[in-house]
């Protein structure tokens, strides 16, 4: 095993759930080292430390080409499909002789096989770590790395991705083999990227050259995202696909310093999703059915969306749908009803005290709270003033300077390797057993808030 996929297994992943970090927050942070949480810097550090061990990454590194043969284009199998090959029949290649059907949330786990999703997810956590880690502690080392793994992803021709994911989420069976709308969800690994790129801009380590070769790279994929059919699919669908369709176009836009087109999308989204995504109750239409994973999974979208509507002064945490309700009622239903498993949902719970306050948090009738599953956060808590410190500022110290305003964000990190334990499935003409790997929660969430 070599020294870059040795990293990818069993390894720490603090900033597995996509979160969008300011760029400004972390300056005006920087200026008020009294706030700096002891705990958080403690772990941050070890963090960092692990990270700039780990890699490179590069989707040339995978031993199965995609259809294209070019080890350039990324490539990953569609997560939940599962080969449907009639009982009975003698099969010698069920990939390319049975059809493929979906199994709802159980993953197949011949998807880890090729290794650009680990890649990708694993090269977007560690310079999202390396960068947060350089800014706060000031430590150039994390930079050198950052800029190391970025290059090799985006710019150097031997390891550089093909700027397309037209190979993502490969439909397999009989006939040609094509990339899914659903891999548009693969893509959301490198809002990360961007966003630890546009950190290091100000480290000597991440030249301009560099940074206009990334823009550039990601110029080139919005235009993919545009124009293919993947993207095209993507935008007519109304469920979580699109959530992450416009998160990463807005996103990607605010790398490429396109602020009008990061607007257009926003608004977009405001105009013609937004308004029927969330139910007087809090529950989320179009996720119905599903369950409580794909509910904070597209909430994660939104969350990401109003992220980025902070920065181009566009407020989406207190917007309105048709029926009446927030973020905040999306969020406090997931909470209360305790849907999906803990660890899914307190990156929610950040969210929550990081943008309306603890106060509000604690009026939530919270089944499971990550403070008090979870001492990290209870010793945040503790270590240093309250939480309420981070979460209430007056407004006498918010920042005069408007491209200061709307900073607030928050660092959530979780790790874990998901699995299904040991199942059958038995559908219309096909017999298919299911794989064992057991669920592993390997991180430890921590939560501090940059605040206005």
């Amino acid at each position: 095993m070599s020294k870059a996929q040795n990293h990818l297994v069993g390894a720490s992943k603090p900033f597995q759930q996509i979160d969008r970090i300011y760029p400004a927050a972390i300056d005006y942070y920087k200026q008020r080292t009294q706030l700096t949480p002891t705990l958080f810097k403690k772990n941050l550090a070890r963090w960092a430390e692990s990270s700039v061990l780990n890699g490179p990454y590069s989707v040339t590194y995978k031993k199965m080409l995609p259809p294209s043969g070019d080890a350039h284009d990324y490539y990953s199998y569609r997560t939940h499909w599962w080969p449907a090959c009639p009982k009975n029949a003698t099969v010698q290649d069920p990939t390319h002789e049975c059809p493929y059907k979906s199994i709802r949330g159980q993953t197949n786990p011949d998807v880890y096989d090729i290794g650009d999703h680990q890649q990708l997810q694993k090269m977007a956590v560690d310079v999202m770590t390396l960068a947060v880690a350089w800014s706060l502690l000031e430590e150039d080392r994390f930079a050198v790395r950052a800029a190391m793994l970025l290059r090799n992803w985006f710019i150097n021709p031997e390891t550089r991705m093909n700027p397309n994911a037209a190979f993502a989420q490969t439909t397999r069976g009989p006939g040609e083999w094509t990339g899914s709308g659903s891999g548009i969800f693969d893509l959301r690994y490198l809002l990360e990227a961007a966003n630890a790129a546009a950190i290091l801009r100000q480290s000597p380590a991440w030249s301009e050259e560099d940074h206009q070769a990334v823009i550039t790279w990601f110029r080139d994929l919005t235009q993919w995202l545009l124009t293919s059919h993947q993207g095209k699919s993507a935008a007519k669908r109304k469920n979580n696909l699109k959530i992450w369709y416009y998160a990463e176009l807005a996103g990607f836009y605010m790398l490429t310093e396109d602020t009008a087109k990061a607007n257009e999308t926003i608004h977009d989204y405001l105009t013609n999703m937004y308004p029927q995504q969330i139910a007087h109750d809090g529950n989320q239409p179009s996720e119905m059915g599903h369950s409580g994973h794909r509910l904070s999974f597209n909430l994660e979208g939104m969350l990401t969306l109003a992220k980025i509507g902070d920065e181009i002064g566009v407020d989406i945490w207190h917007r309105k749908t048709d029926q009446g309700a927030t973020i905040l009622t999306a969020v406090k239903y997931l909470l209360s009803h305790n849907l999906g498993a803990g660890p899914e949902v307190w990156h929610l719970e950040a969210a929550v005290r990081a943008k309306y306050g603890n106060d509000v948090f604690l009026n939530i009738k919270v089944v499971v709270s990550a403070s008090n599953r979870n001492p990290g956060l209870q010793s945040l808590s503790n270590d240093h003033p309250p939480i309420e410190a981070f979460n209430a500022w007056p407004s006498a110290k918010k920042p005069a300077n408007p491209s200061d305003m709307n900073i607030k964000q928050h660092l959530s990190n979780l790790g874990h390797n998901r699995g299904i334990g040991p199942k059958s499935y038995r559908g219309d003409a096909m017999s298919l057993p299911m794989a064992c790997f057991p669920n592993v929660v390997i991180g430890l969430i921590t939560m501090f808030s940059l605040l206005i």
